[in-house]
């Protein structure tokens, strides 16, 4: 006759097979890593509304969102495969996937998603300052974003078009700590590239009278569109921001997301889907705000030059949205 288990090993095997349930469960579960940006700037709201969102809502998908240094090393580690997708400007997936700039190899392991929004760049001083047009910073000290951030390489492409580079002290700050840098009156001014709207402005505008300056009338004199033809002009409309009573003439470019080209073309084809249904939609823009509304179809490959992903090339012919053969999967 068998002997039982008795009452100890019925349980001992109760409790193996619901740890080896929990590892298959665990198994079944897809762990991935969306990259936003600097700590206070305005792709890590996108990231972590977008995290949430996908996890709970897209079944065995876990998403975890990271703040990065910035759209440089953002594009680098997507490229490697250090991280399944991220941010980055439309200037630095341009000119990475060229081995152009500061990318000294072609960056071919990244595969656009879709448009998120227009990253428009600011130019915020006091009222008081002296700082009228952007010839004015020179002899001055002008937080210009972080380390190796969009901001701080696209501000440098702009000031060494306009010849100014090398004339005035640039101070690599971005985030909240050159938002108080300019309060404190530690930097002349703040250069930044959000979304409209972004909160950081609109705080120190709130804090201290302020002005913005006019980028446009030098991007234009300089050749800056021509040269980088990335980049677009846009006007920031009067009461944006507090104290902004006229328009500002600025550019802007495009904050894309990507993705590694071996990501799973399903999860990929998922995240996309469900970023673009009506009931994710309300939760990001409530979570995101003004910025959410540039997201659209109709504009989603805007400022897209590198190839889609297979997987958001799916969601894009189910849409019937007709894709320009430049940027086709592949």
């Amino acid at each position: 006759m068998r002997r039982g288990y008795g009452m100890k090993g019925l349980w001992a095997v109760v409790l193996a097979a619901g740890l080896l349930g929990g590892g298959a469960a665990e198994a079944a579960t897809k762990r991935i890593t969306l990259l936003g940006g600097q700590v206070g700037g305005s792709w890590n709201p996108w990231a972590s509304a977008m995290s949430v969102d996908f996890s709970k809502n897209i079944p065995g998908l876990n998403v975890s969102s990271e703040a990065g240094t910035g759209s440089p090393e953002n594009v680098r580690r997507v490229h490697r495969g250090e991280v399944e997708t991220g941010f980055g400007f439309s200037s630095d997936i341009y000119e990475a996937w060229r081995g152009a700039g500061i990318f000294k190899a072609p960056h071919t392991g990244l595969r656009a998603v879709s448009k998120l929004f227009g990253a428009v760049t600011h130019l915020i001083v006091l009222a008081k300052s002296d700082i009228k047009k952007l010839d004015d910073i020179a002899g001055k000290s002008i937080a210009i974003g972080g380390p190796n951030s969009g901001s701080a390489l696209t501000f440098e492409r702009l000031t060494r078009e306009a010849g100014l580079w090398g004339k005035f002290k640039p101070v690599f700050l971005g985030g909240g700590k050159a938002a108080s840098a300019i309060g404190d009156g530690h930097v002349a001014g703040f250069n930044w590239t959000p979304g409209m709207g972004d909160r950081l402005i609109t705080q120190i505008s709130v804090t201290n009278p302020s002005r913005l300056i006019d980028l446009h009338a030098a991007a234009e004199k300089a050749g800056f569109y021509k040269k980088f033809p990335y980049y677009s002009p846009r006007t920031i409309p009067a009461g944006t921001y507090k104290g902004i009573d006229q328009p500002v003439p600025t550019f802007q470019q495009t904050t894309v997301w990507t993705a590694g080209k071996n990501l799973d073309a399903g999860i990929v084809y998922q995240m996309v889907k469900r970023m673009y249904s009506a009931e994710a939609k309300a939760f990001l823009a409530n979570a995101i705000g003004q910025a959410f509304r540039e997201m659209t179809a109709e504009t989603a490959f805007s400022g897209v030059t590198i190839p889609l992903h297979p997987g958001a090339e799916r969601f894009w012919k189910e849409k019937g949205v007709a894709i320009p053969k430049e940027i086709a999967a592949r």
